[in-house]
């Protein structure tokens, strides 16, 4: 990845490996961006979601991993890394309209919670 650093000119641009840049968020944001050109708001599956700081993406949930919201609850105490995982990994009973859930960006390995604005059922 190209990577231009804070306080530094294009001239002092670097390309970057994925691990070495990965952990900022800045991988992630820009691969959602580039999934977000190919989706249509009416295709079964796609939600528009708001994260917390009021920034809105419109995602593929059929290719997202989520999980509930649960704020009570700390990220060691989930059990996502396993196949199976928590009950409510990727459970679309849990995605409507203004539900919140949690959404993995994976290069960085987090989960952020989420509000679901729009939602277009799948068949």
């Amino acid at each position: 990845y190209k990577t231009r650093w804070k306080g530094y000119s294009a001239a002092d641009d670097t390309w970057e490996p994925r691990e070495n840049v990965a952990s900022t968020g800045h991988v992630d944001r820009y691969e959602r961006r580039q999934r977000q050109r190919t989706l249509r708001k009416a295709s079964p599956g796609v939600a528009v979601i708001e994260y917390e700081d009021g920034e809105r993406e419109m995602v593929d949930m059929k290719i997202e991993k989520f999980r509930g919201y649960r704020p009570e609850s700390s990220d060691d105490e989930r059990d996502d890394d396993t196949d199976d995982g928590d009950a409510d990994v990727n459970d679309f009973k849990l995605v409507a309209e203004g539900q919140w859930i949690e959404i993995l960006w994976r290069y960085t390995n987090m989960y952020f919670p989420c509000k679901i604005i729009f939602w277009t059922p799948m068949k």
